[in-house]
């Protein structure tokens, strides 16, 4: 089941619009269904991390990141840096995959 990216498009998201967003849980991703084979990013080769993300009007949505290890910031708020937005296709299913350069945590404040 291979999953086509339609017209190859990214199309970017003004993070700090969106705001800071709490982190509700991290996992990998993975190439196949029995998780064996972990997903790498094509240009860095780095594993694939699926974060799944609250806004504070109660919106909840997954973004993926590629990272060394996953970061350490469930249950923190943090702002997507380099948000973007592709639309994708599968077996005649569509949808839009969310993906950011990397989670910056947000300063709490003192």
């Amino acid at each position: 089941m291979a999953v086509r990216l339609l017209q190859d498009t990214s199309l970017p998201i003004d993070g700090n619009r969106l705001g800071p967003v709490l982190v509700a849980s991290i996992a990998p991703v993975f190439e196949n269904r029995e998780k064996t084979v972990p997903k790498l990013d094509a240009d860095s080769s780095l594993p694939m991390w699926a974060v799944t993300v609250m806004t504070a009007e109660g919106g909840v949505g997954e973004v993926k990141i590629a990272a060394e290890k996953p970061p350490t910031v469930v249950g923190k708020r943090v702002t997507l840096a380099d948000l973007v937005a592709r639309p994708w296709e599968v077996e005649g299913r569509h949808g839009i995959a969310f993906r950011a350069a990397k989670l910056m945590p947000v300063a709490e404040a003192s």
